[in-house]
């Protein structure tokens, strides 16, 4: 009896049968969008079980059959929009996924050695050539070594979701609860005595095997890392957004080809400008110009003609997105959970939009709420005289099916955005900041010349106030800014650096209560 009574609760929380977002058809609703699908990124722990055993016939291979199962539902859930395409695998791979269609095994082998051997990861190319023909060979023998080979790397074991703890401060208010409502003493927790000693399965094997036997000659090592950037090894670097959050994980893949022609525009625009900044004087003034917004040179107005149309262009489908997500969120049989939403360049003025749509449906939604407390009230108020009268009208007619599901208000949780290019408009950002119940986080590069050039031409009677991406959101209460320029030196590195990014606005750890007459806070 117990168990049919939690069925109606469960199903509110998870949605029937755990259900999950799903893109609705917007297509004929809209007039330009061409391309969106929300997806779900599977239990990778699954996954990578299920590809060890296809890849090999080793039968020790089997006993990981019982690992976790996807069907698992997590009581939140995390949508991931990425705004900037270097290639077609950048809608996953900045948020820690294994992107699903990777093939190139350069790539896989640097993101594999990421983890395991940092120091190899420029001689990747090397190492492949001289296994060339014999990957699988190559794949093995890092899978006898380390449990995982470069296309299993996920889940990463140990990461900060598992190795979480509590602050001394946080294990005192805890501890204190715990003995005023239970009333009891806490256990003394028993010494580990094992817990100085090597642990295999805690960390990684005491024998390197990628850097002490892979590797070519030390001179060739010398040589290769220096022709590898710091910015080449960030593309490289694997994580693991489930091992570090948890939640029930989704990306919106979205208008790849527009999104990747911008992203070349841009790289033809910065060739041109370095190009044509040839004076020392211009290459060290450019950039104060442009943040003062005092003139933009004509050198930069005659370029930005290279990327302008296409900004255009991404800029008003991503508004369109916007809207179709907040109608997928109002619409979604997912149940009640939570929902955050994580974004960067055009991905975060999708959210922007997205945050607006979903505040003016929360109007009419409160408009119908009143209205339907009125009408009510009207009906209690006859319902003495007309009981009889009153009970066959309302059963004569089809009972109207509520317009929503739930209150727009309560749906997005936490928001990060990064590199946002859209305005700071105050009521704007007041709308967004009321729809969100969690924390609003705007993270933004002073150094961003690309967002704070085209967002000014675009612009042009907003010349005097940047965009959200290269400057604080002011006088809206509650509003969390975070300068990440030390990360962030161009538009198109937000693709690198949102693992860093997420570390450093502390997302999805417990923050301190911002005081109410506190409008907004810069870290």
């Amino acid at each position: 009896a117990a168990t049919i009574l939690l069925l109606p609760a469960a199903s509110t929380i998870f949605g029937v049968g755990g259900g999950t977002l799903v893109a609705k058809k917007m297509s004929k609703r809209t007039t330009g969008l061409e391309d969106f699908e929300i997806v779900k990124i599977q239990d990778e722990h699954e996954t990578s079980t299920n590809t060890t055993r296809n890849a090999t016939d080793d039968s020790s291979n089997n006993q990981n059959s019982s690992s976790s199962s996807s069907n698992n539902t997590d009581l939140t859930r995390t949508i991931c929009i990425s705004g900037w395409l270097r290639d077609e695998h950048d809608s996953e791979r900045p948020f820690g996924i294994t992107p699903t269609s990777l093939q190139d095994t350069h790539e896989l082998l640097c993101r594999y050695c990421s983890v395991y051997a940092p120091d190899v990861i420029p001689q990747c190319r090397d190492i492949l050539k001289k296994w060339e023909g014999k990957e699988e060979e190559l794949w093995h023998m890092c899978r006898s070594n380390y449990g995982k080979d470069p296309r299993t790397l996920l889940p990463l074991q140990n990461g900060e979701l598992d190795n979480a703890m509590l602050t001394l401060e946080e294990n005192t208010i805890l501890n204190d609860l715990v003995v005023r409502t239970l009333g009891l003493p806490l256990p003394i927790p028993k010494e580990d005595s094992t817990k100085n000693q090597d642990d295999p399965n805690l960390s990684n094997p005491p024998v390197n095997l990628l850097s002490d036997v892979l590797v070519t000659s030390k001179e060739e090592e010398t040589k290769t890392k220096k022709l590898m950037s710091n910015a080449e090894i960030r593309f490289y670097q694997a994580w693991d957004f489930r091992s570090a959050y948890g939640s029930e994980l989704y990306v919106i893949k979205w208008e790849k080809d527009l999104l990747l022609e911008v992203s070349g525009s841009a790289r033809k625009f910065q060739m041109g400008l370095a190009k044509k900044a040839a004076e020392e004087a211009l290459k060290k003034t450019v950039m104060a110009t442009l943040m003062a917004a005092v003139a933009i040179p004509a050198t930069l107005l005659s370029l930005s003609d290279i990327i302008d149309e296409t900004w255009t262009l991404a800029a008003e489908r991503a508004d369109e997105a916007g809207i179709v997500l907040a109608q997928s969120l109002l619409e979604s049989d997912a149940g009640h959970r939570p929902v955050s939403l994580i974004g960067f360049s055009f991905g975060a003025r999708m959210i922007v939009a997205c945050l607006k749509e979903l505040a003016r449906h929360q109007v009419i939604w409160e408009k119908e709420q009143q209205q339907e407390g009125e009408k009510q009230h009207g009906e209690d108020s006859t319902k003495a005289n007309s009981l009889s009268k009153s009970f066959f009208k309302k059963n004569s007619k089809q009972v109207r099916a509520p317009p929503y599901l739930r209150e727009p208000a309560s749906i997005v949780e936490d928001v990060i955005l990064m590199g946002c290019p859209a305005s700071i408009n105050t009521s704007s950002w007041d709308s967004c900041r009321d729809i969100v119940s969690g924390r609003l986080v705007n993270c933004y590069s002073k150094s961003d010349i690309i967002l704070a050039l085209m967002y000014r031409i675009k612009n042009l009677t907003k010349i005097l106030s940047p965009p959200a991406g290269i400057g604080k959101v002011q006088n809206v209460p509650g509003v969390e800014n975070y300068n990440v320029t030390s990360l962030v030196a161009n538009h198109g590195e937000y693709c690198v650096a949102v693992r860093e990014i997420l570390q450093m606005v502390g997302y999805n750890q417990p923050q301190q209560p911002t005081p109410p007459t506190q409008s907004n806070y810069e870290r």
